[in-house]
């Protein structure tokens, strides 16, 4: 096959129907939703994937392309900080391990806490009740 050059319309052009084509079958967003999501939009996907691996913010930085301090920067931006990130996608993560009845032992290590005590103070903190208050809640509905 011989080598062309395209026209920069005619690329253009190309590309413009590339783009209709994803739009068409409902995969355009994935072209470029990743660019346009918000720091923290971004570190929570990462997060939900694993939430009892032992994320860091260096890790972290490091899977988004960017160093931990300017991960912390752009985060503080937002309003936010990742230690309360993390926190808010275990303890989202912990209450619908709870909701299929699993043991509190379970739910703790899939949170990513090593010690049962340490997930129980973190839930009660989060939500105002204890894992097995809440768990209680679930048996009597």
């Amino acid at each position: 096959m011989q080598k062309q050059s395209l026209s920069e319309d005619t690329q253009a052009t190309f590309l413009l129907g590339l783009y209709s084509e994803l739009a068409s079958v409902g995969a355009l967003s994935m072209l470029f939703s990743f660019q346009q999501q918000s720091v923290k939009h971004k570190l929570c996907r990462l997060l939900m994937n694993e939430p009892s691996a032992e994320h860091t913010l260096a890790s972290a930085g490091q899977q988004l392309g960017m160093s931990r301090a300017t991960l912390t920067r752009k985060l503080a931006q937002e309003g936010e900080h990742f230690s309360d990130l993390l926190a808010q996608i275990r303890m989202n993560h912990a209450l619908g391990l709870l909701q299929q009845q699993q043991s509190l032992d379970d739910v703790a290590k899939a949170c990513g806490y090593l010690s049962d005590s340490r997930f129980s103070a973190r839930f009660k903190q989060q939500f105002g009740v204890t894992p097995s208050q809440y768990a209680n809640t679930l048996v009597n509905h």
